[in-house]
């Protein structure tokens, strides 16, 4: 009722502002202080829109596809940004609940991309895409994580890799591989190696190679040392060594992968309330 209020009064004084000089001025007052009448009416104007606002940031959204049975769904972290983002969820494989955060399917996305992009994210979260840096570390830092890795060759066969503990460190620590915890799985563990290295791309070389940047030679960007035992990130069919969909403890150095996910959800997971 008091946003109703609110807005027949500016339907009011905006019919008053606009009145031409000779039907306003029949009101002596009005006409005298117009300007404070157009004043007042852009004033209710800026309440309203706050009052919008804060109404949005109010409403309550899940803070992961725990919390939902939707393949999409727009999730907030309250402690990383007022405003929620949707995400792609998978609720039908390996117990569901997952949050994907990247995920090669076609070659129809390029994933040899600069610093900015990898921050912020980029792709079609209903095909390929990369969530951004700046979220894996929220949704990693918002309550520990569990990651699963699933893979699939170009003989249609799939396996997957499971990670206990998954967590991204912040910018200022250049998106550092922080944990990965215990692993279990039939694809083998090729990410422990890269545990503790910082996130390079094209333009941000961050690896501890001194004769090369990782990402410019492998055409991708990950969290090289000197340089991997996987890059997910490569280019899409390239079977050279060490490039495209690389995931080394199944199919070596030589072989690019048809299909990759990496996905999370909260440890714990059957406890989560539907929401």
């Amino acid at each position: 009722m008091l946003l109703f209020g609110i807005f027949f009064c500016v339907l009011v004084l905006n019919s008053l502002a606009s009145q031409n000089d000779g039907e306003v001025c029949t009101l002596l007052s009005v006409c005298n202080n117009i300007a404070d009448v157009k004043s007042e009416v852009a004033a209710v104007r800026d309440i309203l829109e706050d009052l919008g606002k804060k109404l949005d940031q109010e409403k309550k959204y899940p803070e992961s596809c725990a919390n939902s049975t939707k393949s999409k769904l727009l999730i907030r972290l309250p402690e990383y940004s007022e405003f929620p983002f949707e995400v792609s969820c998978d609720q039908h494989n390996y117990g569901g609940g997952w949050t994907v955060l990247m995920r090669r399917s076609d070659g129809s996305e390029d994933f040899y991309r600069n610093w900015k992009d990898y921050k912020y994210g980029f792709g079609d979260l209903n095909n390929e895409f990369f969530l951004g840096l700046e979220l894996f570390h929220a949704l990693t830092y918002s309550e520990p994580q569990e990651l699963m890795v699933v893979l699939e060759d170009h003989e249609g066969e799939i396996r997957y890799q499971h990670y206990d503990n998954f967590r991204v460190g912040p910018w200022t620590n250049i998106y550092t591989l922080e944990s990965v915890g215990s692993s279990y799985g039939d694809a083998g563990d090729s990410l422990h190696a890269q545990l503790g290295m910082k996130f390079s791309t094209k333009d941000r070389k961050n690896d501890i190679d001194k004769e090369k940047n990782c990402a410019v030679h492998y055409k991708g960007a990950w969290w090289y040392y000197f340089c991997h035992e996987s890059a997910l990130t490569g280019v899409y069919g390239d079977n050279s060594f060490g490039q495209g969909v690389l995931w080394s403890t199944w199919h070596g150095f030589n072989y690019s992968l048809k299909k990759a996910v990496m996905m999370i959800r909260p440890r714990g997971y059957a406890k989560y309330p539907i929401v």
